[in-house]
């Protein structure tokens, strides 16, 4: 069975990704941050596609664009590794190659085997683990609704492993409908740290109502309404793409508020929309470019606000070239690094429509 999203499918290995997997596999970066060897030859590459991949469960992930496998991904027994596992609670695995690191393929093709998993089969739970030297394999987990289950592990059948701790993760399919009032009481505190914000992530992915979420950022206790925009920044862009029907909610928010924190985190999230020429609300353009430039801003949200200023501006010329006069006359001697580099890119980047 073929697994397809935007920019990748899970197939089945064939004899024909020798040289694919053997070209990524054998770089010293991959395989030891997931307890393997770097591959040798392409023979040897063949030969683990013919055993260790040649089941039902573990497929290459595949660029669509060019066919080229460019990672694994799969699930099987825990009854081979140390990781704490649940009566017939199967483990998963997967890496992906080193120049696709940091653009969210690993994130899409594990959420694509788990809505796979979800929909045709009856495992109520799945587990693994990362090297604690290797947290951006524990965040695609995360994102993916994994949670820590507190406990660490050591395996020495796994390359490197016998002194390198496992940071232990697990899945819950059965795990109840996120229930807005309990994320609320949660959020309330003062100091809400990485794993509860990640928890309530996976919650709001669960109930899939993002639009809903933004409700929380006009919540009355500034606790409330900052860590929520936190929350929502720990989404995929894919997924952020849902909050489009609240862009005018999200922007008076961003106009409105007195919280530093609350604007940055929005217009964070702003920044991340896939704006159009329609987007435009002359308000909002007007509170970027006056933000953008004014000393006693943060400079986190001066930064922002020149990004947005400059998307909503490349959609008309006129706007577009005024905008670009502006940056070119600012002095950025007065200004912090954020603006300084965001200024430069801007200036060197080609104009985009």
């Amino acid at each position: 069975m073929t697994l397809i999203s935007d920019r990748i499918l899970l197939r089945l290995w064939t004899d024909s990704d020798a040289e694919a997997l053997f070209k990524y596999a054998s770089d010293p970066d991959v395989g030891p941050r997931g307890g393997w060897p770097p591959h040798k030859s392409v023979e040897e590459s063949l030969g683990i596609i013919r055993t260790v991949f040649h089941n039902d469960t573990t497929w290459a992930i595949v660029l669509r664009e060019t066919g080229e496998a460019i990672g694994a991904m799969g699930y099987g027994s825990s009854c081979d590794c140390n990781l704490p596992a649940l009566p017939n609670e199967p483990t998963v695995g997967y890496w992906v190659a080193k120049p696709f690191w940091n653009k969210g393929f690993c994130t899409e093709a594990l959420q694509l085997m788990l809505n796979h998993i979800q929909s045709t089969t009856n495992i109520s739970s799945m587990i693994s683990g990362h090297f604690t030297d290797n947290p951006a394999s524990g965040r695609v987990m995360e994102k993916c609704g994994f949670v820590a289950t507190g406990e660490e592990c050591f395996d020495e059948s796994l390359y490197t492993g016998a002194n390198r701790p496992i940071r232990v993760l697990r899945l819950n399919f059965q795990i109840e409908v996120p229930n807005f009032d309990d994320i609320r009481m949660r959020l309330a505190l003062p100091r809400v740290g990485i794993e509860m914000a990640l928890e309530a992530y996976a919650w709001l992915k669960r109930s899939g109502d993002f639009v809903a979420f933004v409700a929380l950022l006009h919540d009355g206790d500034a606790h409330v309404a900052r860590n929520a925009a936190w929350v929502l920044t720990k989404a995929t862009d894919r997924e952020l793409s849902q909050l489009l029907p609240a862009l005018d909610e999200l922007i008076d928010i961003a106009l409105s508020t007195s919280n530093d924190s609350l604007r940055r985190l929005t217009l964070n999230l702003i920044v991340r929309l896939p704006l159009t020429k329609e987007c435009l609300r002359t308000d909002f353009l007007d509170f970027c470019l006056d933000q953008m430039v004014r000393l006693s801003t943060p400079p986190g949200i001066q930064a922002l606000c020149m990004k947005i200023a400059h998307r909503l501006c490349s959609f008309y010329p006129e706007l577009y070239e005024e905008l670009m006069r502006t940056i070119a006359a600012l002095d950025l001697s007065f200004y912090q690094p954020a603006l300084k580099c965001t200024a430069k890119n801007i200036m060197q980047a080609p104009r985009r429509v």
